[in-house]
């Protein structure tokens, strides 16, 4: 009886281990057979958005002379000016304005020179900014350089220059300056000498200078902005600029606060709320991304409704913007971007398979957007067995199912 016993617990045993191995090899076989694609969960922002063609309204006064000549603007470009300041110097000729250029050019190298002269810099220098500055000066200069904005290429251009030197400054590196820097005093002095005698022009009015004028100046009333609705929008950005006199020195800019208008979609236009502020990209401008306060909104025809927004900055970049492309974000998302491919309904519960260890896991998410293509999920309330940062999501495999072996 004893005997017996002891075999049938050893048939036992041997039929659970040729089970495993059955069970063991079945799964190699379909690890080896079934192979997955995979993407990684990456964190991401997009933006949903309604693209547009805006027209901008600003208090404006264009300046006038009664001296003609070559204009040398004296202050930069959407710097404020005070009422009696002079703004601009006229020379009656072209060589003479160039030197009075080259003078006031190398104040700004001595000023630049003399500043790295400064011992603090090496030793009080943030790396970590300084690559930041150098990145970021990189990429302003490549966008004024799309926008045609040369003004804006010379001035990243001194920035790129700023932060690379200031870079090999703080680590380690040693120059003398003082030789360049006397080599600059003596051109400048020079330069100034055969500038000769300029004619100044004043501000009559306190305002944010601009040292050109585009022909469109007070062609729309800053006054009737609120009011215009589609067709008179449409007309604005039709119309032609008006030319410019030869007596024109700049502008103005009178408020701190401008506009800009648009016809949109008018289901967008319905999405948006009056007081409400959106961030507006202009992608083919050197100017950065800005808010924009919904100021009102007028009528609808054919599906296109007129919108006024209100904008309370200004800076050279945006004071030079008229018409132009933009894309204005009504809402964003911020969650992990995987391929509609991915997702799946197990047991009633939306999720994800992603792979760990050649295993497979199902993960839960939350759809926070679609479209045809991707999704944006998240963990929105933070619980367990959801998808997290890093998670290899499964985008294409056969016979999925969690805790299944992939090879």
């Amino acid at each position: 009886m004893e005997k017996r016993r002891k075999t049938v617990k050893i048939a036992a045993i041997l039929l659970l281990v040729v089970f495993a191995a059955v069970f063991l090899l079945y799964q190699f076989f379909h690890a080896g057979k079934y192979s997955v694609k995979t993407v990684t969960a990456l964190r991401t922002d997009i933006y949903d958005t309604v693209e547009t063609t805006i027209y901008a309204v600003r208090k404006e006064s264009v300046i006038t002379s009664t001296v003609g000549g070559f204009v040398v603007p004296l202050i930069k470009n959407g710097d404020r000016a005070a009422n009696g300041d002079t703004i601009a110097a006229v020379f009656s000729g072209e060589a003479a304005a160039q030197s009075y250029a080259a003078y006031l050019k190398a104040q700004d190298e001595i000023t630049y020179y003399t500043r790295l002269s400064g011992s603090s810099l090496a030793q009080y220098a943030d790396v970590d900014k300084l690559t930041s500055d150098t990145y970021q000066a990189i990429y302003e200069m490549s966008a004024a350089v799309h926008a045609g904005d040369f003004a804006q290429v010379s001035a990243q251009a001194l920035a790129l220059r700023s932060a690379i030197t200031s870079g090999q400054n703080a680590a380690g590196a040693s120059y003398d300056y003082s030789d360049t820097i006397a080599s600059l005093y003596s051109q400048s002095a020079a330069s100034l000498s055969a500038a000769g005698q300029y004619s100044s022009v004043i501000a009559s009015e306190s305002g944010y200078y601009i040292s050109a004028c585009d022909g469109y100046e007070n062609l729309v009333s800053y006054d009737d902005v609120a009011s215009m609705d589609v067709a008179a929008i449409d007309q604005a950005i039709a119309r032609p600029p008006v030319e410019t006199a030869q007596s024109t020195m700049g502008k103005l800019i009178n408020s701190f606060d401008w506009y800009f208008v648009c016809n949109i979609d008018a289901a967008a236009a319905g999405r948006l709320s009056v007081g409400r502020r959106y961030t507006v990209e202009l992608p083919y401008s050197s100017a950065d991304d800005f808010r924009a306060e919904v100021y009102k909104i007028n009528d609808t025809v054919d599906g296109r409704t007129a919108v006024v927004f209100r904008v309370t900055a200004i800076n050279a970049p945006l004071a030079s913007i008229r018409t132009a492309y933009a894309s204005i974000r009504l809402k964003s998302y911020s969650g992990y971007r995987i391929p509609n491919s991915a997702i799946r309904i197990v047991d009633g519960e939306r999720g994800v398979y992603i792979l760990r260890n050649n295993l497979v896991n199902f993960r839960r998410i939350d759809i926070l957007y679609s479209d045809d293509t991707y999704s944006i999920v998240d963990n929105v309330d933070g619980q367990s067995y959801y998808i997290k940062l890093y998670d290899e999501v499964i985008t294409e495999g056969t016979d999925l199912y969690d805790g299944k072996l992939v090879g």
